[in-house]
């Protein structure tokens, strides 16, 4: 099963005409992962399929994908990219308490540091739309500190940066305190 998984696939991607239809494209990867349902290949194509479908915009249909996966493939290879997938896709339709939930079950529950930095940005993002800059400044920096010389830390250090500058003296818990001299004269 898993050898004509991986056929379906292969002919798939070599026979798709690169301008191609993104709703025929999804289908079709979401195609493969009905008729190959178990299999590795079908599992990567049922993300891709959901993936297809976010970029898209259609993005209350790919959260069902990405979904589908997640309770199809718990703790397969591309679980912690689906979780992701089901927190962005709910951003997108601009539901941001649940958004802020997933990105958080992101961060809490996957090690794969790409993934949980990229969750860690969006919930700064969504923390600071909300007014709480401490801790979007927080995040900010968490993702800086691990990204150092990637675009996502560069933007992450930039927004802790903005923020930092935005609050009042002392808000910031990153802040540094007043200086002060002990007078030791009487």
């Amino acid at each position: 099963m898993e050898i004509a998984a991986g056929q379906a696939f292969t002919q798939l991607l070599v026979s798709t005409p690169t301008d191609s239809d993104a709703n025929q494209l999804a289908e079709a990867y979401l195609k493969i992962a009905a008729d190959y349902p178990g299999t590795q290949t079908g599992g990567r194509a049922l993300v891709l399929g959901a993936t297809t479908l976010f970029e898209s915009g259609k993005y209350p249909e790919a959260q069902v994908q990405f979904q589908k996966y997640l309770d199809t493939y718990p703790g397969n290879a591309f679980s912690a990219p689906a979780a992701l997938g089901v927190a962005a896709s709910l951003e997108a339709q601009g539901k941001m308490d649940p958004a802020a939930i997933a990105y958080q079950r992101v961060v809490n529950s996957y090690s794969d540091p790409n993934t949980v930095d990229a969750a860690k940005f969006a919930l700064a993002k969504i923390d600071e739309q909300r007014g709480k800059l401490i801790e979007a400044e927080n995040l900010y920096q968490a993702v800086a500190r691990g990204n150092p010389n990637a675009p996502l830390g560069s933007e992450a250090a930039f927004r802790a940066f903005q923020l930092r500058a935005k609050s009042p003296p002392n808000v910031s818990s990153n802040t540094p305190a007043a200086p002060f001299t002990l007078n030791t004269k009487p």
